[in-house]
């Protein structure tokens, strides 16, 4: 006759023989696996959330350093059109003195268009 094997609680606790504070051990060991598995997930976890920033912090960084140089240049260039507003300004003005004393001198030699560019100039310069 085969003899079957069974298996049953008793016949489990007969081979493994595990007395109370083995079975306090293991399942110690087992709450301790688990808080350090949960450790290590949350420990990769930050560590790929540090290394996202990370590289969010490199291209932030090259942007605000392109940000600086666009800044200069226009920076530059406004004060170059500044220069030249003041120029052309400076230029208006001479222009108008030539105006108003070419004007002024045909006006006396009795030139009635040297009369309407004096008007002219006055009407532009009141309004």
């Amino acid at each position: 006759m085969i003899k079957q094997n069974i298996i049953t609680k008793e016949s489990i606790k007969d081979k493994l023989n595990i007395s109370e504070k083995t079975k306090k051990v293991l399942i110690g060991g087992a709450i301790v696996a688990g808080i350090v598995g949960g450790a290590v997930v949350l420990y990769r976890f930050h560590c790929t959330k540090v290394n996202e920033l990370a590289t969010e912090l490199v291209r932030v960084t090259r942007e605000n350093a392109r940000l600086v140089a666009e800044n200069s240049e226009l920076l530059a260039e406004k004060y170059d059109l500044e220069r030249e507003i003041v120029r052309l300004t400076n230029l208006c003005f001479e222009k108008d003195e030539w105006l108003l004393e070419l004007s002024s001198d045909a006006l006396r030699h009795g030139s009635p268009l040297g009369a309407k560019h004096l008007a002219d100039w006055r009407w532009y310069n009141v309004a």
